[in-house]
Formats: C-alpha cells, sequence, structure tokens
C-alpha cells in the first residue's frame, strides 16, 4: 500500500470520525438537558464550537470530492443554522455578529486565495459576458423598478409625517 492510500484511508476515518462527532453534539440539545440550561454566554460558545467542529468536517468532505473546502463551510453553516434544522438559533447568530463579521472576512480571503492567474485567464471570457449581461439585464430592471420602490417609499414617508404632525403637533 502506498503513503497515498494510507492518507486517504487516514483522511477518510478521521472524516467520519468528525461527522459521528457532528452528529453525537447536533443530537445532545435532546438528550442532554444542561445544553438548553446553558447561560446565553454559555449557548454562544457551544454553538460556535459546534460551527467550527461542523465546517471542519464538511470543508474536509467537500475537499475529499473535489470541492473547494469554502462549499463545505457555507453548507455547514446552511444546514446547522437557523435556515436549516436550527442547531444553532437566530439568538446565538445574533449574539455573534462580531464573530459572522469576522467569518465572512476569513471566507472572502479564502475564496480569493483559490483564485490563480491562470484560472482567472481561462475563465476570463465568462467572467467578462456573466458580468456585461449583469449590467444590462439587472440595471435597467433595477431602474424600472426604481421608480415604484421611490415612489412608495415617498408615500409611507409622507403618512408617517402626517401622523407625527397629528399626534405630536409638529411636521416633519
Amino acid at each position: 500500500m502506498t503513503t497515498e492510500g494510507k492518507e486517504g484511508w487516514r483522511g477518510g476515518a478521521a472524516l467520519l470520525g468528525g461527522v459521528v462527532a457532528v452528529g453525537l453534539l447536533a443530537t445532545s440539545r435532546q438528550y442532554l438537558p444542561f445544553v438548553d440550561a446553558m447561560s446565553p454566554s454559555g449557548r454562544m460558545l457551544f454553538s460556535l464550537g459546534f460551527l467550527l467542529l461542523a465546517g471542519l468536517v464538511a470543508g474536509q468532505g467537500a475537499a475529499m470530492i473535489g470541492l473547494p473546502r469554502l462549499t463545505g463551510y457555507l453548507a455547514a453553516g446552511l444546514l446547522f443554522g437557523p435556515g436549516g434544522v436550527a442547531i444553532v438559533g437566530r439568538e446565538q447568530v445574533t449574539s455573534m455578529a462580531l464573530l459572522n463579521a469576522l467569518a465572512l472576512a476569513l471566507i472572502a480571503l479564502q475564496a480569493g486565495a483559490e483564485f490563480t492567474t491562470d484560472m482567472l485567464r481561462r475563465g476570463l471570457r465568462s467572467l467578462t459576458w456573466g458580468s456585461a449581461a449583469q449590467v444590462l439585464v439587472v440595471l435597467p430592471g433595477m431602474a424600472l423598478q426604481g421608480d415604484r420602490i421611490l415612489a412608495w417609499e415617498l408615500e409611507r414617508g409622507a403618512a408617517f409625517r402626517r401622523a407625527v404632525s397629528r399626534g405630536k403637533g409638529v411636521w416633519l
């Protein structure tokens, strides 16, 4: 057996162990009553640790099937976040706002690190056509809808000013 085969086997075993760990942590909310009885900061730390582990495992799984690790990170967030099975609830997500901003910056950094100049040269034509299509389709569409949105905002603002002037005797 070659070294490459051993590494592949070890990587698969590590991935399986990670999946088992993520599964145990995901079900801990049902079977371990102290998880829900934690303080808000304790729940935030549990959620952070869980998301880091789930992202690591999903990133490794994505890399094993030839996808960028970033795809696994995003999939873990979507699966376990408030929009998915909600292992991490909305209150934990809002309490981690600063960490979310940092994570987004790191994700953007990693996404940018995966681009090479050769990759950009090969995809230059499709990037150019995609950008042109967005400018030619999205921009006019937004301009057409902009009048409606602006009219709605002006109408809503006028209604607000009338309500304030009747209630407080002040005209804005």
